[in-house]
């Protein structure tokens, strides 16, 4: 029982939408420029697969980084009612901490094949439903899903820092929506291609905050130099997430202007939150602010998704 809430706790679950949410938005938007069915089956495998390897990548990240779980707080009766118990763990440290996941490496094993071979009949599923695809798209997938499965169990740090934050923002945008498209529809139109930016820059911002809050932790473990944020100094981190949140913030109003995809009201809400993660950033108040990050990815994400599909409603 213990064991399942400790794989339970290293999947992450509610950091799942980062990898569903691309896939979605790329079915929305072929089901404007191709007219899809939002219900074929290929379709929702490529969800589920792409939140199969995020999950993957979570389980492994045990062992090749340190495993950080969000603590939230207990409701206001829970509260009253522990409040000297609440008193006493208040000293051991804050709600967002490092939690040491106890996991064997065997378990890890164990879970990380059965994932793999999940990920590998979800591509078999992919291709014998939905459109036809050729072999060459196939044996692609299929070698996709091997990388991922390499690259997640690996061991060893990215001999260059920064590495592993730019292959997870271009895992999560192009590669999620470009494989994605050329599956079902068999190519890539301009919108897919666009919003694959803007999910990059902005999965870079949030590797960028998530690199400046982990840098105290690395320093102790002796790896600092596998750290963007430490290599490239606080003031240039700080630059660099300003910068990929202002392009894809950009991209998102250009789309507003010739898509029309985006409620008008929504980005300009979300404009506020944008000024208030840098200040943030700039007075060095980095506790929480990649779940803040993720958070305003969440509701533009969810917003555009139901844009979109609003817009196919009545095209």
């Amino acid at each position: 029982m213990e064991t399942t809430k400790r794989v339970r706790d290293a999947f992450r679950v509610r950091s799942l939408f980062a990898s569903a949410l691309p896939v979605v938005l790329t079915i929305g938007l072929l089901r404007i420029s191709h007219r899809i069915s939002l219900l074929r089956a290929d379709a929702w495998c490529a969800v589920l697969a792409a939140v199969l390897v995020q999950m993957l990548a979570n389980l492994n990240a045990v062992y090749s980084t340190f495993h950080r779980a969000f603590q939230p707080q207990p409701n206001a009766s829970v509260a009253t009612s522990h409040s000297k118990k609440k008193t006493a763990a208040s000293d051991k440290g804050d709600d967002n901490k490092i939690v040491v996941n106890l996991l064997s490496q065997k378990v890890v094993r164990v879970w990380s094949w059965a994932l793999f071979a999940a990920i590998i009949a979800l591509v078999g599923a992919i291709h014998v439903t939905g459109r036809r695809k050729t072999p060459h798209s196939a044996g692609g997938s299929a070698l996709l899903g091997v990388l991922s499965f390499l690259y997640c169990r690996r061991v060893a740090p990215l001999p260059l820092p920064g590495l592993q934050e730019l292959l997870f923002a271009i895992a999560l945008g192009p590669v999620a929506m470009f494989t994605t498209s050329l599956l079902l529809v068999g190519a890539m139109p301009a919108p897919v291609v666009f919003y694959a930016h803007v999910v990059l820059f902005f999965a870079l911002g949030y590797q960028t905050a998530l690199s400046a809050l982990d840098a105290p932790y690395v320093r102790r473990l002796g790896l600092a130099g596998s750290s963007m944020a430490l290599s490239l100094g606080y003031e240039r981190t700080f630059q660099m997430f300003v910068l990929t949140l202002t392009l894809a913030y950009g991209l998102l109003m250009m789309s507003v202007v010739f898509l029309g995809h985006l409620p008008n009201l929504l980005l300009v809400m979300s404009l506020a939150k944008v000024r208030d993660l840098s200040d943030a950033f700039r007075e060095e108040q980095l506790r929480g602010l990649p779940d803040r990050v993720a958070a305003l990815g969440a509701v533009l994400g969810g917003g555009l998704v139901c844009s979109i599909a609003l817009s196919s409603a009545i095209v």
